[in-house]
């Protein structure tokens, strides 16, 4: 059996109480620089636009479906019908964008990855979708903030967002997940403001924001309907019933503006372009967009569309032809990844890759299991519902936008994850204190559990570090 000298135990003491004290000097010094919102504000704001900003020139090829984006604006620019799964508001972003840059003469792109943009504008179009990666993280401060946390904890999920790799990712293409989680994210913060508003003139206003914001993201991708639900669910805790009502009507009434609108860049109509191979079926050919002149032709047209947005999700053949991917399984693990880019000459070896940093997904998905384990033995023990109606919400925003997708049988993609996920990380400041408490109990010692978290953030870091070469294509 090992013997430790008392003079060894000792020096093991002493050395224990200078790293304890060192460590508190440094939280003192932390506390004492970090203590304002306007503080955050600016950390946030630097570091987002640091990590999303530099080299969005490079490279200047498509990575990924930019391509698709990149030909979906061409088609528009030149009043071409063209087929897509996804409502049309961010294409129209990024021909508006395209359209307010000097001429160019790119006519096409063929339907492959790594492909030169030419003069293309795409800087300008990347540039657009960093500036909404910059505000994403102050966003989600300002919501953490709302549902009542210190200043430390609201900067939590958004430094999350800010040092997460596949955030990184997305906010530096021409792909609309960062504008999509953006809406998102803007109709439930301000839907839950307008709820805890007394002064109704301001609770109305932002009832509106909120209803055009969640109009804009369903106009975006179809996968913000778990938003909606999120947001009318919320309504109902809080016993407010009429918003319910009109930020369906709205949304729905914008929803079809912005739909209509789409039409009106097509002025002849005409046959629809499949564009994408996976998409060439022939009922697809046999789509035929109507003047938008004619209204009454436009009027039976959209109901039109939309079954055919529907059918191709549930085309046995489409999904075949469209890149594969794992289940929605891998996702809160990070067992997943997409190749976004892989260099040729005088790139060769480079590559680009929409990977997470795992550490950060799997330590916030076993706090998750750490809440549902929480939350069942309360329930179990005592017969009460552990937890609050705040925390409750933001766990079914969590399970809402993220069970559905078992249920769509065509392939998803990491990204799918990205507005799940971030109500999980805004989850993670009601967890972590509970975790602490925990761990402080069990080894007796509350500085060691700080410390054991401090640790696990210093490992996230570090894997974002050793990710960042396939982040930015080095």
């Amino acid at each position: 059996m090992m013997h430790i000298s008392e003079k060894k135990l000792r020096h093991i003491r002493t050395w224990w109480s200078t790293c304890t004290a060192r460590a508190l000097h440094m939280q003192a010094f932390f506390l004492r620089h970090t203590h304002s919102d306007k503080q955050w504000i600016i950390i946030l704001l630097v570091l987002a636009a640091l990590l999303r900003l530099p080299l969005l020139g490079y490279p200047a090829f498509t990575q990924f479906d930019e391509v698709i984006y990149t030909n979906f604006t061409l088609h528009t620019l030149h009043h071409e019908p063209f087929f897509d799964i996804h409502p049309p508001l961010a294409r129209i972003i990024y021909t508006e964008i395209a359209r307010q840059q000097k001429p160019f003469t790119l006519q096409s792109l063929k339907m492959e990855a790594g492909q030169s943009f030419a003069d293309f504008p795409y800087i300008a179009i990347r540039t657009f979708t960093a500036i909404l990666g910059i505000l994403l993280p102050l966003l989600i401060y300002w919501l953490g903030r709302r549902l009542g946390y210190t200043v430390y904890m609201a900067a939590l999920p958004a430094l999350f967002i800010i040092f997460d790799n596949a955030f990184i990712t997305y906010a530096r293409t021409i792909l609309p997940d960062t504008l999509l989680v953006l809406m998102n994210f803007l109709a439930f913060g301000t839907a839950y403001v307008a709820i805890h508003t007394k002064t109704r003139a301001r609770r109305i206003m932002l009832i509106i924001i909120s209803s055009l914001a969640i109009g804009c993201a369903l106009s975006i991708k179809w996968t913000s309907l778990g938003v909606l639900a999120t947001v009318w669910l919320l309504f109902l805790a809080y016993r407010h019933i009429a918003p319910i009502f009109i930020t369906g009507i709205i949304a729905g009434i914008l929803y079809l503006v912005i739909f209509v609108g789409f039409f009106f860049y097509f002025p002849q109509g005409g046959k629809a372009d499949p564009l994408l191979f996976a998409f060439n079926a022939p009922w697809v050919t046999n789509i035929h967009f109507p003047k938008p002149d004619h209204i009454l032709s436009v009027m039976h047209f959209l109901p039109e569309i939309h079954r055919d947005m529907v059918r191709i999700n549930n085309d046995t053949d489409v999904q075949k032809a469209i890149l594969q991917a794992p289940s929605p399984l891998a996702w809160p693990v990070a067992r997943t990844a997409i190749d976004f880019w892989k260099g040729d000459e005088p790139y060769a070896g480079k590559t680009i890759i929409l990977q997470a940093n795992a550490m950060l997904w799997l330590v916030t998905f076993f706090l998750f299991l750490c809440e549902v384990g929480f939350i069942i033995w309360h329930a179990l023990v005592s017969r009460k519902w552990a937890i609050d109606r705040d925390e409750t919400i933001l766990l079914l925003g969590y399970l809402g936008n993220y069970l559905p997708f078992f249920l769509i049988h065509r392939p998803m993609y990491l990204y799918h994850y990205f507005t799940a996920l971030i109500f999980l990380f805004l989850l993670v400041p009601k967890i972590a204190p509970r975790m602490i408490a925990c761990i402080a109990t069990l080894a007796k010692d509350k500085f060691f559990a700080k410390l054991f978290v401090g640790f696990l953030l210093l490992v996230i870091f570090m894997n974002f570090i050793l990710l960042l070469p396939t982040t930015y294509g080095f």
